[in-house]
């Protein structure tokens, strides 16, 4: 990814280094003397060598650097992986026309990876403190004193080859599955208007999944690794979970060939676990297939469902990282605004009197944060409670073939999600809400939350709730045109009428529907995808469809946008494929992407979260390569 830098990491820094210009000095011998006379400055950010009682050339100050080190090249990971698995089973009949499966599997996966590329916090500190620009004042003869205070070059070969940090770090997962099902017939269940009996489906299943993080000693050292720009330490973890399960699952005839009911099915389904993590969990089904006549399905479901914690929801190395957050309050850009109210909450987080209301604020819409598990405090599991209703209509025309036409509801409601709070929520529960819980969760550091150490704790937990609910339109038909071939025609059309989710009692409820912000990732109220296929003997030929409606930026934040990147508009892409049969086993096939080459909305690198925004747009959303051309030619044997 892009080049490496000190990204505001905190040095103590000689005033008296000669690579810094004049200007610059001056500039930070006046910032310091201001904030000694403004009580922001003390024996924790300042040595005064010469112990005159003033910032001078000859003293130093804590000072947090911003210079992007191109120089040392691209950050860059590489991962060599091996991993096995092995399964062995049995199966076959008993009573008849009862099957059973046995099997057991195993499976292990094993990375190490080099990282290099990154900057060498503990050197550059080092590197930094020299009096004549040749050695440094350490002694080591190793050590090359760096030049970051100008432009692009000024970081020399030797300079990089003292100030780059390469780390390794070790990963590896296992996982134990054995398995027993007996499937069949219960002959003596069997409802006499249905002319079938009952089937029956019973299991038991033995999982164990483990995980194991080892980083190298650059990554272990506090609170900053020695790589500037991978975040904080890391200190090695290990952790996983244990889970017996027994289930069973039925289809029950219920009516076969009567008036207004040709066939009724009932769907039924249990599961019992018992986790070694978060204890036992029941799950369950119950539905119906409902068909009174023969070319219409009525088909309904309603499910509770739970999900326990994966090994990386309780397993992972806690990290210093960064976060979306659009402000901090206690900073200097909401100055004008701390009332009394809000200065103690500022205070109760670790600032002085004198540092509220002056430290930086949030730096290009990022925060730093801790995040990971926290043993002490693992997630509970998961509930879902689901339901799901449709028709299926599969007419018979004389015109078409294979016609059928879907429309199904969902309503899917999720409580005590496994996830984390945003750096933002956190920050207004505290500040807004007075919430003394959240507030706990912000570690500030010379009253600030940008330097080594500080950071808002972001630790996996279970937020409250996440619901969506929407319809979907299916069809499908063939159109028959003699010696031409045949048209073929299929697609879905996606609805929401609800994309809510709430992190606790006291934060807001957001609303992603039709919305993109740093709390919605880019949610279209409508999206569909059309194929329309020419096939004639060995040549096929196809175009598909792809729309999203039009967004917005989420009203609550829309102000804090320019007005250029508040919305986007809808998008359609269309892609060209054609495939030919020149043998029986030789094919070949030609695909187009993107075909009239549409460029992704441009909203800026703050339009939404990190993790679905990159390069000013939603890479994840938008096509950002432009027309792709695909061609294949597939042999079989």
């Amino acid at each position: 990814m892009a080049p490496s830098g000190t990204f505001g990491s905190a040095f103590q820094l000689p005033l008296f280094n000669p690579l810094i210009g004049d200007q610059a000095r001056q500039f930070m011998i006046d910032a310091g003397n201001n904030a000694l006379a403004n009580d922001l400055l003390g024996t924790n950010n300042w040595n005064d060598v010469n112990g005159n009682g003033v910032v001078d050339e000859e003293d130093y100050l804590t000072v947090q650097l911003r210079r992007r080190t191109l120089e040392l090249g691209p950050r860059t990971e590489r991962y060599d992986t091996s991993l096995f698995q092995f399964v062995t089973g049995v199966n076959g009949y008993v009573f008849d026309d009862w099957q059973y499966d046995v099997s057991f599997q195993y499976g292990e996966s094993n990375r190490t990876t080099v990282r290099a590329g990154y900057t060498n916090l503990t050197n550059i500190q080092n590197a930094l403190e020299t009096a004549d620009g040749v050695t440094c004042l350490n002694g080591d003869p190793t050590c090359v004193p760096i030049d970051l205070f100008g432009g692009f070059g000024t970081i020399t070969d030797e300079m990089a080859g003292y100030a780059t940090a390469i780390a390794l770090q070790q990963q590896k997962y296992s996982q134990r599955i054995a398995t027993a099902t007996l499937n069949g017939p219960v002959e003596f269940i069997e409802i006499p208007s249905a002319g079938a009996p009952l089937s029956m489906s019973f299991g038991y299943e033995y999982r164990k999944e483990k995980g194991l993080f080892e980083p190298d000693e650059c990554l272990k050292l506090a609170p900053a690794s020695c790589q500037g720009g991978a975040g904080g330490n890391q200190l090695p973890i290990e952790g996983g979970f244990s889970v017996d399960e027994l289930f069973l699952e039925g289809y029950l005839p219920v009516i076969d060939g009567m008036a207004f009911a040709e066939t009724l099915d009932i769907e039924f389904g249990f599961r019992w676990a018992d986790y070694d993590t978060v204890g036992s969990n029941e799950t369950w089904k119950l539905g119906f297939n409902w068909r009174p006549v023969s070319s219409v399905l009525v088909r309904v479901m309603q499910q509770e469902a739970t999900r326990a914690p994966n090994v990386g929801e309780i397993a992972s190395p806690v990290v210093t990282g960064l976060d979306n957050a659009g402000s901090d309050p206690c900073s200097v850009a909401n100055a004008g605004n701390i009332d009394a109210t809000l200065q103690a909450l500022c205070e109760s987080t670790g600032m002085s009197a004198a540092q509220v209301g002056n430290v930086q604020d949030v730096i290009s819409g990022q925060v730093q944060v801790i995040s990971g598990s926290d043993p002490l405090n693992p997630p509970d599991a998961e509930e879902a409670s689901t339901f799901t209703a449709g028709l299926v209509w599969t007419p018979e025309f004389d015109t078409l073939q294979n016609f059928t036409i879907s429309l199904d509801y969902y309503d899917i409601d999720i409580d005590d999600i496994i996830g984390e709070f945003s750096a933002q929520e956190i920050l207004d529960a505290c500040y807004q809400l007075g919430d003394a819980e959240q507030c706990a969760k912000i570690q500030r550091v010379g009253g600030d939350l940008t330097v080594a150490g500080a950071g808002i704790e972001q630790f996996t937990t279970n937020l409250k709730n996440l619901r969506a609910e929407g319809v979907e339109l299916g069809f499908n038909f063939a159109w028959p045109m003699d010696n031409w071939g045949e048209l073929q025609f299929s697609g879905t059309i996606n609805k929401y009428l609800t994309q809510e989710s709430q992190s606790s009692d006291t934060a807001r409820i957001i609303d992603c529907k039709g919305y993109y912000s740093t709390s919605c990732d880019p949610l279209a109220e409508l999206r569909a995808v059309q194929r329309t296929t020419w096939a004639m003997d060995d040549f096929t030929v196809s175009l598909q469809w792809r729309y999203t409606d039009g967004i917005d930026v989420e009203p609550v934040v829309i102000d804090d946008y320019y007005e250029e990147f508040r919305s986007i508009g809808s998008y359609s892409y269309f892609d060209l494929y054609a495939n030919y049969h020149i043998t029986d086993n030789i094919t070949a096939s030609l695909g187009i992407d993107n075909l009239f080459e549409k460029d992704p909305p441009v909203v800026g690198n703050e339009a939404g979260d990190t993790s679905s925004n990159s390069g000013n747009t939603f890479p994840s959303n938008y096509d950002v390569l432009g027309r792709k051309f695909k061609l294949g030619v597939r042999f079989q044997f």
